[in-house]
């Protein structure tokens, strides 16, 4: 299994690890842990690894309820 780890791409801090699904929609990133824990995040996606298993965001994490 292939598990990814989210990184804030300006400061290189981890906003989620283990990553099983990412979805994108109307400018919001939702990442899924393998868990089921949800992340929301206003912003884009810079970059994808595939052999590092990293994914880089811009912007800021939206708390959720």
């Amino acid at each position: 299994m292939c598990l990814s780890t989210v990184y804030l791409e300006s400061a290189r801090e981890p906003l989620c690890e283990y990553v099983t699904n990412v979805r994108v929609s109307d400018g919001r990133i939702a990442l899924t842990d393998v868990m089921g824990n949800e992340v929301l995040i206003d912003g884009s996606i810079s970059k994808i690894d595939l052999i590092k298993n990293t994914i880089l965001i811009t912007d800021r994490r939206i708390p959720t309820a």
